[in-house]
């Protein structure tokens, strides 16, 4: 905020809707990171016999 009120730094014209509400694109970027950890093939393994 400082860098907006000295001029070195313009505000964004357009801010899109999911970086308007901080909470939930944190809980979005965990619940990713959270996706990104699971072994998709360790979990096909586990399931195969009720797919």
């Amino acid at each position: 905020r400082q860098l907006v009120d000295e001029g070195l730094v313009a505000p964004p014209k357009y801010l899109p809707p999911q970086f308007r509400d901080l909470n939930a694109l944190s809980a979005w970027m965990c619940f990713s990171n959270f996706l990104n950890h699971l072994s998709l093939d360790r979990i096909e393994a586990d399931y195969a016999n009720i797919l």
